[in-house]
């Protein structure tokens, strides 16, 4: 059902790139594909690392996965963000761990703990990054205090550990959780902090690509990227924040670098055809390296009631 969703964005996205490539032309722009490569491949590894941050998260609630497994899984179920509800990559993830490692409450504490960080860091990191192009640098930084600030309250160990033990019960899992140590939630703070920054070197690659300068620059971009991320998520109608998401890059582009919001617009649709397509890139490159392991509890296992559970 995901790949139906990426299917039809795909399709749609590629016809109002063809629609609005006469604008790129018509401001003396055109594609460079070779600016549009490095940004595929930096997109893809970013997307390992994020991955990795939710591996570790799952690890640290007491979940016991290979991390090439790991990646695997998360990398298949992140497709669900293409339809509706936004509840398909939660689920998915809950439900092959609770088959498979009889862990589905670590699972879900653990994706439920990445998008609460993936949402706050967003939005920090949007703050800091543009607050010197639309916030006149001033108001940012307090923005982002108060940020940082809610993620202490929300994230704190004892807080999670509960969060943790009332879904195990929920799940019949018997299986005692633990309880993620700050340690382990500041360190994919920090990781999902360095995903935002790699995602702006991505934009910004992709806006080479399309012919931009060289301003405006990586920061900015990211604070674009992650900015335009947040409102596409926080729109639960919107698969994949489609529409809303290449909406508020539109603009953020328009309003930073001084380009026509036609311009904005067919620089935010390639951005998205950027995306999905490094995300089929590394869900295949995951589905490859599992499958080439032999991998027992490979993603495309069912376990039965007998079946190994073990290390994959």
């Amino acid at each position: 059902m995901s790949l139906a969703f990426v299917a039809l964005l795909v399709n749609r996205q590629g016809e109002a790139l063809g629609r609005l490539g006469t604008d790129l032309e018509g401001f003396g722009w055109g594609l460079r594909p070779g600016w549009l490569t490095a940004a595929v491949g930096i997109g893809t590894a970013n997307l390992f690392l994020m991955g990795a941050v939710w591996v570790r998260l799952f690890r640290a609630l007491g979940g016991d996965v290979g991390m090439r497994e790991g990646l695997a899984v998360w990398m298949i179920t992140n497709l669900g963000r293409y339809i509706p509800g936004k509840l398909w990559q939660l689920s998915g993830l809950a439900l092959y761990m609770r088959e498979h490692r009889h862990a589905g409450a670590a699972a879900l504490t653990a994706a439920a703990l990445f998008q609460v960080l993936v949402l706050g860091t967003g939005v920090a990191v949007a703050a800091v990054t543009l607050g010197a192009e639309l916030l006149r640098g001033s108001a940012a930084w307090p923005i982002a205090a108060a940020i940082v600030l809610m993620l202490v309250v929300l994230l704190r160990p004892s807080l999670t550990g509960r969060a943790a033990e009332v879904l195990a019960r929920r799940f019949g899992e018997a299986a005692p959780l633990e309880a993620p140590g700050a340690g382990a939630l500041w360190a994919a703070t920090g990781g999902l902090v360095l995903a935002w920054l790699t995602n702006g070197a991505g934009l910004w690659c992709v806006w080479r690509g399309a012919g931009g300068g060289i301003e405006p620059g990586v920061f900015t971009m990211a604070g674009i990227f992650a900015a335009s991320y947040v409102a596409g998520y926080l729109v639960l109608f919107a698969p994949g924040g489609l529409v809303v998401r290449e909406g508020a890059m539109a603009g953020l582009l328009a309003a930073t670098a001084g380009v026509p919001v036609s311009v904005g617009a067919a620089v935010a649709v390639l951005a998205r055809l950027w995306a999905v397509s490094t995300e089929l890139l590394a869900t295949g490159i995951a589905w490859v390296v599992t499958a080439g392991r032999g991998d027992r509890n490979r993603p495309d296992k069912v376990s039965g009631p007998n079946a190994d559970r073990g290390e994959g």
